[in-house]
């Protein structure tokens, strides 16, 4: 037996005995004048004899009305103001709406309390947008002041920027106190985390420093609740970045101010809830039904496997939520409002029984017509309303009882002693037959063929608030492998010594036999067995058992003796290429004293005839078939079986595949044409090869219904011209490949000074010694207009000159081959020319052919008019117009070397002005 030390699986636990639980919230104030009274142990609606709609109270523990407040001030119980009792809150805030002071009584100081209470600064009461939101508290002497009281310290804070209120729990008989309570830090929710405080309450005072539960993947939370043992808290929380609302319950460490094991309960958005009294059973309103939950289970199936709806209220489409509010109470039922939509009235409601599980709950009605302006019913310590241990009864110690270990599919005893003084649960719950029994069973896992220990926590409370652990270490062994068995099935009877064998697994092995005994080895992982007379449910099995005594499944194999035999169909390929059609080997079980013929339709056994493993040359493509014969001879009988043939296909798959052209479309697919009569689809595979300049091969299977065209798409936009060929792979695994051809692309530039395009392309090398013709072919935009502007031979090279006004040009080549009848188009190329307008300022006419005219580059992209040329003297020496003609310098055939002077004159009354300069 282990005490546990894990921190993660420590509980704690308040769970009463009996006894019944004090009565310092016997007074709830609700409005109106009235108040909840439960001085008497039972439910009256009284009149509240003060002046003030409070939000807190607090009575001694028989149930007299001690303090009360509004989160402004408080009051004694003879309603009078206490001393310094005014002004709880600084002057520019005020109490959050909603949020409700909750009273302390003081650890160990009798006739002092604490006021827990909240204020804040409101930007805009009516949207209830706040800031500067704090948590303070107030210390309160009730004997000073000749019995009238004082509040001796206030507006002290605790607690700031976060988004839920608080709730506050006490330990046992409320010796001490943890208020708890989030940060607003994770306003950023790619943070994704909370950070949840607690605060400790003791004999001190409110210890400022806080415990900071951060290691927990949640997002902003906010709606917390003490359960009345303080054991575990409920709060609703963010999941995906906020996209997702969860509620949730946490267990409590109250010694230590740890919370772990969050478990998620639901997607209920719910705030109107409340634990039962021994802290084991959730309620909540979701829409109209009351639901129930056993949040006493760790397990989250375990949870949502106890949810029951307990009640279901009547509603209308004005009110779909009628019900809300669920506050326990010192009589140990739980109240709540909701709405009678008969009556159109707010009623009271509460729940009689809430530790009982399901409709013993038992739901009551109609206790009281309340006003539908109520404000939400008061707050508390979660503890006031937990039973309380008057006897002090000694220290119950857990007790999980000696490690066991266990195999598959068995149980074993956890626990060693049990106490009805206490309450005792296993964490965690999965494979135990009651996790709430201080001696329970552990069932272990069906199968399981891998080790693994696990670990099961007893924690045992008791109303004293004792709180003891122990831990039990489970080993469970794997159980062994279910072993496959072989050998023969059909036997002769009274034949000896077959043998029939398993795999080694390393374990123990032991075989049985029905029908006939074992003649030797029944623990090895090969036997001989000796079978009897004719029997048809015979049988041989194992099973093994590991080094942990766990033992396997058993395997069992029917075995048929009889003088007929089922021989076996005889096993090996049943298709196979005519290549390797020679020496295919074929075999069945072998069984002792059998001699077997084989007889192979359309082949030789060309070894190991009688026996029961052969070779076989088959002779020809087609269907054959080979069977097998079988005889036995025994004392006194000889049996014989023959089997079911074996179909095997030889099988011819050879191919041709011829390339008969390669091409490129308009948008530079490579277009592929070839021929093959026996291709087929899903049976071959075709694959394309390309070769680059470099002798580099690629190759790509193509996907295609092989119907002689495919269409590839390049992978870039760099084209080459490469080697194409198809290579085609059959159902043998045999390769074929086709012929070669070369693709034909075609590349160009842009002559700027002279006005040209000039192209230069390859031709497809296996049709150099054909008759070969090419067609240049031109589109000013790429997709239509496409002409032929030239046929040339074998020519590789061609000149275009620009005389067009268009900036773009396509073009394509089309090698067409005469002998072969076939064409294979080039790749589409784009040339841009630049339209940038470039007078000469100096040009010089002395016929030597350079720069002899006057020429002005690109001019016909522009909308050209008019040229006019002027000498120093604004005489005209040269025009022309609509089109222009390039200037030979030339006036009255002589040329004088000088400074001119032009002007060019373009549509929408462009005018360029310049000079231009003869030199000789």
């Amino acid at each position: 037996m282990k005490i546990n030390n894990l921190i993660f699986i420590i509980f704690i636990l308040f769970t009463p005995v009996v006894t019944q639980a004090q009565l310092e919230a016997a007074v709830w104030s609700v409005g109106a004048g009235l108040e909840f009274n439960f001085k008497s142990g039972s439910f009256e609606l009284t009149t509240f004899d003060h002046n003030k709609s409070v939000n807190a109270t607090i009575c001694d523990k028989e149930g007299n009305l001690i303090l009360f407040s509004d989160g402004y001030s408080i009051w004694n119980g003879k309603n009078e103001l206490l001393i310094n009792g005014e002004n709880l809150i600084e002057e520019s805030n005020i109490p959050i709406p909603g949020a409700q002071p909750v009273f302390i009584p003081y650890p160990n100081k009798n006739g002092y309390y604490l006021l827990i209470y909240e204020s804040a600064i409101s930007s805009d009461h009516a949207s209830f947008n706040f800031k500067d939101k704090k948590v303070m508290y107030a210390e309160i002497n009730v004997n000073a002041g000749a019995g009238r009281g004082e509040v001796i310290s206030k507006n002290k804070k605790i607690h700031s920027d976060y988004h839920s209120s608080f709730t506050v729990a006490g330990y046992c008989n409320n010796s001490y106190f943890w208020l708890l309570i989030d940060s607003n830090d994770n306003v950023n929710m790619s943070v994704k985390r909370d950070r949840i405080f607690f605060y400790k309450i003791d004999e001190n005072g409110v210890n400022l420093t806080p415990f900071i539960n951060d290691d927990i993947d949640i997002g902003n939370s906010n709606g917390y609740k003490f359960s009345p043992n303080g054991d575990k808290f409920n709060f609703v929380y963010q999941e995906n970045s906020g996209n997702n609302l969860v509620n949730a319950v946490a267990d409590f460490n109250f010694t230590k101010g740890e919370m772990y094991n969050i478990r998620q309960i639901g997607s209920d958005l719910y705030y109107q809830n409340e634990f039962s009294p021994d802290s084991k059973l959730f309620y909540f309103f979701s829409g109209v039904n009351l639901i129930q939950l056993n949040v006493d289970y760790i397990s989250k199936n375990l949870i949502n496997k106890s949810r029951q709806i307990v009640h279901v209220l009547e509603s209308d489409e004005n009110n779909l939520y009628p019900g809300g509010d669920l506050q326990i109470a010192p009589d140990g039922k739980i109240y709540f409002y909701y709405y009678d939509i008969h009556d159109k009235a707010t009623k009271l409601g509460r729940i009689n029984n809430p530790n009982k599980s399901g409709d013993s709950c038992n739901v009551e009605l109609n206790l009281e017509t309340v006003n539908s302006g109520y404000p939400f019913l008061p707050e508390f310590v979660t503890s006031f309303f937990r039973d309380n241990q008057s006897v002090i009864l000694d220290e119950i110690k857990a007790n999980a009882g000696p490690d066991l270990v266990l195999c598959p599919k068995s149980r074993g005893k956890l626990g060693g002693n049990s106490d009805f003084n206490a309450n005792f649960h296993w964490y965690l719950e999965d494979y135990l037959e009651d996790p709430f029994s201080a001696i329970t069973t552990f069932s272990t896992p069906f199968n399981q063929y891998t080790s693994e220990i696990l670990n099961r926590t007893l924690r045992v409370t008791d109303g004293n608030c004792w709180v003891n652990f122990d831990n039990i270490e489970i080993s469970i062994s794997p159980i062994p492998q279910k072993l496959p068995i072989d050998g023969s099935w059909s036997v002769c009877p009274f034949v000896e010594e077959v043998e029939y064998w398993t795999v080694k697994d390393g374990n123990k092995l032991q075989w049985l036999v029905n029908g006939g005994e074992i003649a030797s080895n029944p623990s090895g992982d090969r036997v001989k067995i000796n079978w009897r007379e004719t029997n048809f449910d015979a049988s041989a099995s194992v099973f093994s058992t590991n080094t942990y005594g766990c033992i396997s499944d058993t395997s069992v194999f029917p075995v048929r003796i009889n003088v007929e035999l089922i021989t076996e169909t005889p096993k090996g390929p049943n298709k196979i290429c005519i290549a390797k059609s020679a020496n295919v080997e074929y075999q069945i079980r072998n069984t002792n004293g059998s001699v077997y013929e084989w007889f192979p339709e359309a082949g030789e056994v060309v070894s190991g005839q009688g026996t029961n493993k052969i070779a076989v040359n088959w002779h020809g493509a087609g269907q054959h078939k080979i069977t097998v014969e079988e005889t036995s001879v025994t004392i006194d009988t000889i049996c014989f079986g023959e089997s079911i043939p074996l179909i095997v296909e030889i099988i011819n798959d050879s191919l041709d595949i011829e390339l008969q052209n390669v091409s490129y479309n308009l948008q530079n697919n490579l277009v592929i044409n070839y021929d093959s009569d026996k291709l087929q689809n899903h049976k071959h595979s075709l694959y394309l090869r390309k070769q680059n300049e470099f002798g580099d091969v690629s190759e790509m299977i193509i996907s295609d219904l092989y119907d002689g065209d495919v269409t590839v798409t390049p992978i870039s936009n760099t084209i080459n011209s490469e080697i194409i060929s198809l290579k085609v792979t059959n159902s043998c695994a045999e390769m074929f490949l086709s012929n070669q051809l070369q693709t034909i692309v075609l590349k160009g530039f842009n002559d700027e000074f002279q006005n040209l395009i000039k192209l230069n392309w390859n031709i497809n090398q296996f049709w150099e010694n054909d008759k070969i013709e090419h067609e240049i072919w031109h589109s000013a935009n790429g997709n239509d207009g496409w002409k032929m502007v030239e046929k040339i031979g074998s020519e590789t090279e061609f000149v275009f000159q620009i005389n067009e006004l268009s900036l773009t040009h396509f073009f394509r080549i089309n090698e067409i081959n005469r002998g072969k009848n076939l064409e294979s188009w080039s790749n589409t190329i784009k040339i841009e020319v630049k339209d940038e307008l470039i007078i000469p300022d100096v040009f010089t006419p002395n016929g030597d052919g350079i720069n002899d005219e006057w020429e002005i580059k690109n001019i016909y992209f522009h909308s050209f008019q008019e040229v006019r040329i002027y000498n120093r003297h604004g005489e005209k020496v040269y025009e022309c117009k609509n089109e222009f003609i390039p200037w030979d310098g030339k006036i009255n055939g002589e040329i004088f070397q000088g400074t001119y002077f032009y002007q060019i004159t373009f549509s929408g009354e462009n005018i360029r002005n310049g000079q231009v300069t003869i030199l000789q």
